[in-house]
């Protein structure tokens, strides 16, 4: 690339040009750009040599999104304009190309705009592209819940009983709308010329919004959906199913249940991204706006609910993660909020040394778990728990004395007294008024944010 950029064939280097500005549109090309191709002093070159002022621009644009020192940038593009008689024009290009108060030549100004108008066009057409595959994968998905797992875990005996039919009833709907937007926007990508796809999109997610919609009593019937699957764990049979469609898909149920909630705001965020990079003065401006004012309306109510399906979810996976918890546990508490989770160490009620657990922290409970070593899904065993009721829970200090038959536990050699024990500034108790714990953080920071999350717990 580097080499292209040396070029006198004008054509050549403005391809060469725009090439360099879709990959560095993406964040992860801008480091490889600067270092691995070089691409950064034959840039410079462009704009101080080259005495074609578009491709003066294009490098100009280009060198701007590259992560290179700014004031190496400044100087360069300060010499430049300087000998071009425009002085000001340094700063105005610095900030998108804005030239309010900074006078330039009619045929600069054309050039300019030309650019700008090419890159938001770019932008749009990209927009689309990622609508539709996004689009692609979400059906793919919807399709595999009714693949890998409805069909199966009908067939499950007691699926009645199990209320499984329940589970899916609502996704059917989703599906069918979903597929033919789907299709209608490949329709588009494939047959509709690309400077009318802006509208063309817009008057399909108009038409489409009613049938959006649907995802509505989905959305309200979520909770009842995470407690029907958590009651799938306890069936052997299942289970059984759940684990087989693991090796079919990428995602499991829960994951896949959620997609709906999901989708409807990101379509309504990647329509938004359209209207923002369509010129003021662009007559798709019109429909485009009607277009989100639709698709929010729906997406509203896909937020809020998204939120608490959100906090469903998790509790939901957490609830499958651990195996072996008590049943007066009910992790899918619909008082209950996940907070905060991480590895820490703890001591045992009674006997033995301290010991790694992964630790999941809500506003009412502190639950922890080992790693299943032999199972590769990365499930874990229930180890213990501490509940506590609202403003109950009490965060201290070891005490010299507590930390004195910490020691006498943890070391069966007094030689080993000292070397063996914990850092004592890395650990705190919690007290709920009954039961006492002892935990230990890997670091002060760790330490201080588990504190921190606690005390926002009990709020």
């Amino acid at each position: 690339m580097a080499e292209i950029l040396k070029t006198e064939n004008g054509a050549m280097l403005n391809h060469a040009l725009l090439t360099l500005q879709n990959l560095a549109e993406c964040e992860e090309n801008k480091e490889a750009l600067v270092e691995e191709c070089g691409v950064v002093e034959p840039l410079m070159n462009v704009i101080k040599t080259n005495s074609a002022i578009r491709s003066k621009k294009y490098a100009i644009s280009v060198l701007q999104m590259l992560p290179v020192n700014e004031n190496i940038v400044d100087e360069v593009l300060g010499e430049v304009f300087q000998a071009l008689g425009l002085p000001k024009w340094r700063k105005a290009a610095n900030n998108d190309l804005e030239t309010s108060n900074v006078e330039i030549p009619s045929e600069e100004k054309e050039d300019k705009d030309e650019i700008i108008i090419a890159q938001m066009a770019r932008h749009r057409k990209n927009v689309i592209k990622e609508m539709a595959s996004s689009e692609a994968v979400y059906v793919a998905g919807l399709q595999n819940i009714k693949i890998h797992f409805e069909e199966p875990l009908k067939t499950v005996k007691d699926a009645a009983k199990l209320n499984i039919p329940k589970i899916f009833h609502l996704l059917p709907p989703i599906r069918k709308t979903h597929e033919t937007l789907l299709s209608d926007l490949e329709n588009i990508i494939n047959n509709v010329p690309e400077p009318n796809w802006s509208t063309e999109v817009a008057s399909t997610l108009i038409r489409m919004t009613p049938f959006l919609k649907q995802c509505s009593p989905y959305i309200e019937g979520f909770d009842k959906t995470m407690e029907l699957l958590d009651g799938l764990q306890k069936n052997k049979n299942a289970v059984k199913v759940l684990e087989k469609a693991k090796e079919n898909c990428t995602l499991n149920l829960q994951s896949y249940l959620i997609t709906p909630i999901q989708r409807i705001p990101r379509l309504e965020l990647m329509l938004k991204d359209i209207i923002r990079h369509t010129p003021s003065e662009s007559p798709d401006l019109k429909i485009l706006k009607e277009a989100v004012n639709e698709i929010t309306s729906v997406a509203a109510h896909c937020n809020q609910r998204k939120k608490d399906a959100d906090t469903r979810y998790r509790l939901a996976a957490i609830a499958l993660k651990i195996k072996n918890i008590p049943t007066e546990i009910d992790i899918m508490s619909k008082t209950r909020d996940y907070v905060h989770e991480g590895t820490l160490k703890i001591y045992p009620p009674s006997v033995g040394p301290m010991y790694f657990a992964h630790f999941y922290l809500f506003t009412d409970l502190l639950i922890w778990a080992t790693n299943d070593e032999f199972d590769q899904g990365g499930s874990q065993h229930y180890s213990g728990h501490l509940a506590w009721k609202k403003r109950q829970l009490v965060i201290g200090r070891v005490s010299q004395e507590e930390m004195k038959q910490l020691q006498l536990r943890t070391n069966r050699s007094a030689r080993r007294l000292v070397s063996s024990v914990p850092n004592e500034s890395l650990m705190f108790t919690l007290e709920n008024g009954t039961t006492s714990r002892v935990l230990c953080a890997p670091s002060e920071v760790v330490k201080q944010e588990w504190i921190n999350r606690l005390k926002e717990a009990q709020k």
